[in-house]
């Protein structure tokens, strides 16, 4: 508004004042100025800064997450951001009940420490991070802000509503699966079939439909008949009810079963005949009849009948039937048999008590004699060849050995051994080896003498000398 604009405002109000009232107003136009300054002032200071955070945050369903909230501070001109007093932004938040809840509050998106003092991004710009995690309660949050500004306290709050998810009972993905599955059983038209708009109307073609669908399932209910279902509900309905009700009730005793030729006999409620069907010739030949086994001859489909008895069998009074006893002749089989057998078992008898009389006390020592010795004589031989040669085996070695000649004896290879100094016993060969070996390949190194196999390379003993430059005495040491 222009300083003029308020002047032909404050003229305008005095001559109204006076020309109603007869009086001047008071209002001048240093009070109108001073007032609009007021206002101005005020709707500058109570816009002193601006808070963004979200309205609402899910409780995660697996790891814990982090969301921004940003202050923004302004000058009280409000054409430019400033810092507060120290460059310093409080927060605290509590539950609606308040529960503080500041151990959530971060310095960084992550990691980080625990904080209530916000961080400066930039000139009056601060910003916190609060952590929801995946067992945060349900429950609305309130944050308090409040810094100091020339030396005042300014004060500002928000709020955020932390809401359930799948894992606290929201809408999970199983329910969306479901809800998938029942959009995908609806109809593929803009509305349901059989209807033009949302109010459910049935189209012309739909009833068309319809009408060829029921008429069809008459002509299939009908067959080949031409009466409609009028016609055989009218039909049904003229049934005698005596008749309906004997077609249609529950047999609970044997007479209600009737035949036109009586082939079935009812007596007090029992089947008490059923005549025979062209195959069979009396009622003892009918499978599953007390009498069908005991018939005079057994039924064919019997041909192959086992039966398995787990007791005694008593036969009772058809011990005459053939197949129940032995014939004459097959009794006298046995017994021939038996008494073969018999005089066979006699002999055998009489043979055992001729042994045992000739097998006296003096010829049974003599039977242990002959079982010990043989068993020396096998342990004899044991002992001899020691490994696994047999006496034949040693017996042709020492005839080999009586055989050897001089000559033999001299022109074998004798192989190169030698065995440790302190070794009592050796051999031929082996004493012919060192005896070379002292005569020829040795070193002397100081008091060391060191011996030398044929090849005069490998290295087979040493011996120490008493004096390096005129020893009188050598002991051998390996």
């Amino acid at each position: 508004m222009l300083a003029s604009d308020l002047i032909k405002l404050t003229e305008e109000t005095e001559r109204i004042f006076k020309a109603e009232l007869g009086v001047k107003p008071t209002v001048t136009f240093q009070f109108l100025t001073d007032t609009l300054h007021m206002e101005v002032a005020a709707i500058s200071n109570s816009v002193k800064n601006s808070i963004s955070i979200p309205t609402e945050r899910e409780v995660p369903s697996s790891s814990a997450q982090r969301f921004v909230v940003d202050i923004y501070i302004y000058a009280h001109d409000g054409t430019v951001m400033e810092d507060p007093d120290s460059n310093t932004v409080n927060v605290a938040v509590k539950t609606y009940d308040g529960t503080s809840r500041n151990s959530n509050l971060y310095d960084a998106a992550s990691a980080g420490s625990t904080t209530t003092t916000m961080v400066r991004q930039d000139v009056g710009h601060y910003r916190v991070w609060y952590e929801v995690g995946t067992g945060h309660a349900v429950e609305q949050l309130r944050f308090d802000f409040d810094y100091a500004e020339s030396s005042n306290t300014v004060r500002s709050g928000a709020t955020v509503q932390i809401v359930a998810t799948a894992s606290t009972g929201g809408f999970a993905s199983g329910d969306r699966t479901k809800l998938e599955a029942i959009y995908d059983k609806l109809p593929s038209r803009s509305y349901f079939a059989g209807s033009t708009a949302s109010t459910g109307a049935l189209v012309e073609a739909d009833l068309t439909n319809l009408d060829q669908a029921i008429s069809t399932t008459e002509s299939n209910i009908r067959g080949a008949d031409s009466d409609t279902l009028k016609t055989l509900s009218d039909q049904i309905d003229g049934v005698p009810a005596g008749v309906w009700a004997n077609g249609t009730r529950e047999l609970t005793s044997a007479a209600n079963i009737t035949s036109d030729d009586s082939s079935i006999t009812v007596a007090a409620g029992v089947v008490s005949q059923v005549n025979l069907v062209n195959t069979t010739t009396t009622n003892s030949d009918m499978r599953g009849t007390d009498s069908a086994l005991l018939a005079s001859s057994a039924p064919t489909n019997f041909g192959s009948f086992a039966i398995t008895v787990g007791g005694a069998v008593t036969v009772g009074t058809n011990a005459d039937k053939t197949g129940y006893t032995l014939t004459t002749a097959e009794r006298e089989a046995i017994r021939a048999e038996i008494d073969s057998n018999s005089t066979q078992l006699t002999a055998v008898n009489a043979d055992t008590d001729t042994l045992l009389a000739r097998l006296t006390a003096a010829r049974a020592t003599n039977l242990d004699n002959l079982t010990l010795l043989d068993r020396s004589i096998i342990a004899t031989e044991a002992n001899i060849r020691g490994g696994s040669e047999t006496l034949d085996s040693v017996a042709t070695a020492v005839a080999a050995l009586e055989n050897l000649s001089a000559a033999d004896l001299l022109a074998t290879v004798i192989t190169e051994g030698y065995v440790g100094d302190h070794t009592a016993n050796r051999t031929l060969s082996q004493l012919l080896c060192e005896l070379l070996l002292l005569l020829n390949n040795r070193v002397q190194n100081g008091t060391k003498l060191e011996y030398y196999g044929l090849d005069g390379v490998t290295k087979r003993g040493e011996a120490t000398l008493n004096s390096a430059s005129s020893p009188t005495s050598v002991l051998r040491s390996s």
